[in-house]
């Protein structure tokens, strides 16, 4: 008799993962969760589009620094790894 058996895994739930795209005039966040989706609408985030956010109107070099770092402050606060690029 011939028997089969599938062995099935349980794929490891990967850890919760931001990563943040910017450049010298733009700023889009993939991977975003509830906590820091209010926190980027009160930085100006105007389009939520699956899981990814984004700002519509360019902004200055400065102020892109500004709010790399308050949404790394913030995932570091709620203990996610965050991935940053730069292009």
């Amino acid at each position: 008799m011939n028997e089969r058996f599938v062995l099935a895994r349980i794929p490891e739930t990967p850890e919760p993962r931001v990563t943040v795209v910017f450049s010298k005039r733009a700023v889009m966040v993939r991977g975003y969760t509830a906590p820091l989706r209010e926190l980027l609408r009160e930085m100006g985030f105007k389009y939520f589009m699956g899981n990814r956010a984004w700002i519509a109107q360019p902004l200055t070099p400065p102020k892109v620094k500004e709010v790399v770092d308050k949404i790394l402050r913030m995932a570091e606060e709620k203990g996610l790894k965050v991935e940053v690029i730069e292009r």
